[in-house]
């Protein structure tokens, strides 16, 4: 048995939580922890909202209202969301908590003591119109790396260069539309540049571990050469500086975001953070966007290296996917090219949407979202495929059983699985558990020839339920049952089939698995693993429901 922390990025709260945090973290982590419960593993699944982004505070100031209201505002519609989707989260908080800010105050003066972090005199945006030091986020100006007009002051989200508000070209305050001047102010900066030998050496041991985009993006980073980054901000909203003579300055969000890592597991108890962070044993993955990658393939390891503590664990993995697009075009709120996630829920149901984005999970390049796209995979995977597959069988032993008084429940006690049957089903059990086995690891993976690979995929290995299923329904009309006078081991072979399509679904499609347990009427079942189960007692059903119904996407989009 492993012992595993799995977290998520924690999102902003100045917005609904969109379709690419979903599909590209959420799911993800979500697939990878009920797959590593259902296989025996000791499992801690966390996240939070990161109330401090001073994305929140600067639509507060828009807004007229304080940031902590915006952010408990948008704190309570993600954790809908995350309940709208069954993203099965051991521990959902915030970073409001005082067992964060406590948590984040202990590391803070830690690293003080080894010298992990150093104090510094620097210069720093000022807007004299509006009389203050401009927090990163309200400078926009062009990128002096790759020109983008729109870059902010901390990062560029055309090429993705982590920056400094001084570092912007034609800077403004996003405010007032002035040019901020440059004034000096004393800050504390985590050292980077000392690090970098660690750091490094971390990095190095992840290059067949975390996967290409994650270790490139990283080693190009590091390669420009580290120097020290400011862990303190001017700004009135967020964790105070635990210093004298920084009353008006508050912790920078990027550094007490990620100590939400640490400060989540904490808040279940202190055996169950020591657990994870301080036992060698332990893994922890951290399923994250690409735009975050150099936060916590460098930043958050770089904290923890400079506590010089080598009892703390450092992350396992730090699993990226790429960008999920809408029309071939990047999702924009300001340009209305966007969906709600939960949206797709309330209008088609969980699994429903779940299914599709997973079929489209951006696991090694950006992948599109298109509502045409969306029909035709739902359509055909979920209903034509599997759902069809489902319904047929359950329809005709409830019809048969009817016309064949012989046919009862007590008919299929004495058979066993044929073979070949079972063997197809174990071979989607291995097929998909080697998907996900380390499915937070290296984006290949050998198989026992060593000129080929296999891809760990999340949703490779949904689609393996599908290739089943499909086979399946061969096997159906293959055995044309409907001509056979003793149709019980076809029937036998099938409901099999269907029970442990269900397990299979479980770190899937959740509720599809209850609705298909519940049509075998064996509701009360407890799976045992994720391998190969025989359902012994054969229920015929009296109700039968499909279990999705066609999707017709020109009847009453609302987007």
């Amino acid at each position: 048995m492993k012992k595993i922390l799995i977290a998520t990025a924690w999102p902003y709260v100045n917005g609904k939580i969109h379709l690419g945090h979903v599909t590209g973290c959420l799911l993800p982590a979500d697939i990878f922890a009920r797959y590593n419960r259902l296989i025996g593993n000791d499992v801690k699944f966390v996240s939070g909202s990161d109330m401090h982004g001073t994305p929140t505070a600067v639509l507060a100031q828009k807004e007229g209202k304080t940031p902590i209201e915006v952010a408990n505002h948008f704190h309570k519609l993600a954790q809908e969301t995350i309940r709208m989707y069954n993203i099965s989260f051991d521990l959902y908080t915030s970073t409001a908590t005082d067992n964060h800010k406590e948590l984040v105050w202990e590391i803070f003066n830690r690293l003080k003591e080894t010298g992990g972090i150093i104090e510094k005199e620097t210069e720093q945006t000022y807007c004299e119109k509006e009389e203050k030091f401009l927090p990163d986020r309200y400078v926009e100006g062009v990128c002096p790396k790759c020109g983008f007009t729109g870059a902010r002051g901390d990062q560029c989200d055309s090429c993705g260069s982590l920056l400094d508000p001084t570092d912007l070209i034609n800077p403004k305050c996003k405010t007032c539309g002035e040019t901020p001047k440059r004034k000096l102010t004393k800050h504390m900066f985590l050292d980077l540049e000392k690090l970098s030998p660690a750091l490094s050496k971390y990095v190095d041991s992840k290059k067949n571990i975390w996967k290409t985009n994650v270790f490139n993006s990283t080693e190009s980073w590091i390669s420009q050469g580290l120097i020290p980054r400011a862990i303190t901000r001017d700004m009135d909203y967020g964790i105070p500086v635990p210093l004298e003579g920084y009353e008006k300055k508050v912790i920078y969000v990027w550094m007490e975001a990620l100590l939400g890592y640490l400060s989540a597991p904490k808040e279940l108890g202190e055996e169950v953070y020591k657990k994870y962070w301080y036992d060698k044993t332990s893994e922890i993955y951290i399923f994250i966007g690409k735009d975050n990658i150099p936060f916590h393939t460098v930043i958050l390891p770089g904290l923890l290296l400079g506590l010089n503590d080598d009892k703390i664990n450092l992350p396992t993995n730090i699993v990226s996917n790429e960008f999920l697009n809408l029309n071939n075009d990047k999702f924009s709120k300001s340009r209305n090219n966007f969906i709600e996630a939960d949206y797709i829920v309330s209008k088609y149901g969980t699994d429903i949407a779940r299914a599709y984005l997973i079929l489209i999970m951006p696991e090694y390049s950006d992948s599109n979202f298109t509502w045409e796209n969306f029909e035709e995979n739902i359509n055909g995977s979920l209903i034509d495929n599997l759902g069809n597959m489902v319904n047929r069988t359950l329809v005709f032993l409830k019809n048969i059983s009817k016309k064949n008084p012989n046919i009862t429940e007590s008919t299929f006690n004495n058979l066993s699985i044929s073979k070949d049957i079972e063997k197809m089903i174990n071979e989607t059990y291995f097929n998909i558990s080697e998907y996900l086995d380390g499915s937070a690891g290296n984006n290949l993976k050998k198989d026992d020839d060593d000129s080929k690979t296999k891809k760990i995929s999340f949703s490779l290995a949904f689609k393996e339920i599908f290739i089943l299923s499909k086979e399946a329904n061969k096997y159906f009309d293959t055995k044309k049952p409907w001509k056979d006078d003793a149709p019980n081991q076809t029937i036998y072979d099938m409901i099999q089939i269907i029970f442990n399509i269900a397990i299979m679904l479980s770190i899937f499609l959740p509720e599809t698995k209850d609705r298909i347990f519940s049509l075998l009427g064996c509701e009360s079942k407890t799976i045992n693993g994720f391998e190969f189960q025989e359902l012994k007692e054969i229920h015929i059903p009296d109700n039968i429901e499909v279990l999705f119904k066609k999707i017709d996407i020109d009847e009453n989009i609302d987007i």
